[in-house]
Order: C-alpha cells, then structure tokens, then sequence
C-alpha cells in the first residue's frame, strides 16, 4: 500500500513540473508574469485610491472628488473627472489630473 501511495505522489508531482517546464517553455512564463503583475497593480492601485481619499479627506479643505485611479507600475498615478468642492461649489474641475 506504501508503495502505491508513493509511486502515485511522484507520479503527480512529475506531472505538475512537467507542465510548469511545458508552460515555461511555450511562452507561457510571460502570461504568468503578465497576470500577476497585473493583479498586483490593480491591487496597488485600489489602495492607492483609499490612501488618497482618506488624507485628503483629512487634511484639504475644500473636499477632494475623484471618480477613477489609475496606477502605472512604478510610479504614475492619473485622476480622472477630478473636482474640488466645499459646500456644494465646485472650485476646480478637470478630466484628469496625473
């Protein structure tokens, strides 16, 4: 019964690095990398916009609006339909603001 169970750990375990070489091999290294680091800057970026809301939340006054954040890995940071208002009076407005 050892046996068996063993001879089938290796036999997946030969499998799951077969296709990882495969995948690597194909171009497939690329895709990965590409997913990840997508995901990685949507996540940056979504804590970059409640990190932003929340000083200048804080700190500016009149009240900073913004409708949309977008991160471009390592350091760009766009504003888009930007709007400083303070009691219902809009001062600034622009589309976007980087």
């Amino acid at each position: 019964m050892k046996r068996w169970l063993i001879a089938i750990l290796i036999l997946v375990l030969f499998l799951g690095g077969l296709i990882i070489v495969i995948q690597l091999s194909s171009g497939g290294a690329g895709r990965i990398v590409q997913k990840v680091t997508e995901k990685a800057e949507s996540a940056v970026a979504q804590w970059l916009d409640k990190q932003l809301r929340a000083v200048a939340g804080e700190h500016l006054q009149p009240q900073l609006d913004f409708q949309q954040l977008e991160y471009e890995y390592p350091l760009t940071v766009t504003l888009l339909d930007v709007e400083l208002v303070d009691g219902g009076v809009s001062f600034v407005k622009a589309d976007s603001l980087r």
